[in-house]
């Protein structure tokens, strides 16, 4: 038998089907189309193995050496598995595997790309610098802030790292992060960031800093609905 399992696979009237046709634009036809017609050729290919079985037995029953003609059988049979295992793995291949979701390792680490580049960050010193170009301390303010709660900060690389959103024109602190601060007083600075960086349902999906400089008090409700949770009537 010279013809092989991939040749004879190739060689199906059904082929066509698999390898995306002439749809509409010249594009490959849907994944569920190429499965209905790997189905059909297996099926083909099942109802062909019994008949070609049939007459290769009656071959070997009337010939005159039976031991060829029964190598002869094995190879067909064979020849057919090989067939349909490509029909099958090729079936396969057209579905999509459900794939595990992504790790806490993996989710961590997107909410902490988010929060670092979700803003600018300023170290208290570069900020003191915008306040006033010539102090003698630039960071001693910003330090003071943090010291009363007024501002938050991250650490970073052994610094104390502030996100800009947390300022108003002026680089001092916004009036109304203090009381969002205190209801948010069990809250890391790292949650507190990614509080401010989540979409928030109560501010119409924005995001807590998109919002805090235009319209503060919407940040105080949205962080005390946060910790209440939702009101249900």
């Amino acid at each position: 038998m010279n013809l092989t399992h991939r040749s004879f696979f190739k060689q199906h009237p059904l082929h066509g089907s698999l390898s995306g046709g002439s749809g509409r634009g010249g594009g490959a036809a849907s994944p569920a189309l190429d499965a209905a017609a790997i189905v059909a050729m297996v099926d083909s290919v099942r109802a062909a193995t019994s008949l070609i079985l049939e007459e290769a037995s009656h071959v070997v029953q009337t010939g005159n050496n039976a031991q060829d003609e029964s190598a002869l059988l094995g190879r067909v049979r064979l020849a057919i598995a090989k067939v349909e295992q490509q029909s099958l793995q090729d079936l396969a291949d057209t579905f999509e595997l459900r794939r595990p979701a992504a790790s806490r390792a993996v989710l961590e680490t997107r909410a902490f790309d988010a929060i670092m580049n979700g803003a600018e960050w300023f170290s208290a010193a570069e900020i003191g610098r915008k306040l006033d170009p010539e102090a003698a301390n630039p960071h001693a303010a910003v330090s003071r802030w943090l010291q009363n709660k007024q501002v938050f900060a991250i650490d970073h690389r052994g610094r104390k790292m502030y996100p800009d959103y947390v300022f108003g024109e002026s680089w001092r602190p916004i009036p109304e992060l203090k009381k969002v601060l205190g209801i948010l007083a069990d809250y890391s600075p790292f949650r507190l960031a990614s509080w401010f960086e989540s979409p928030n349902s109560a501010l119409g999906g924005k995001r807590p800093r998109e919002v805090l400089k235009r319209d503060p008090k919407a940040v105080i409700i949205a962080a005390e609905r946060h910790v209440t949770g939702p009101v249900h009537g």
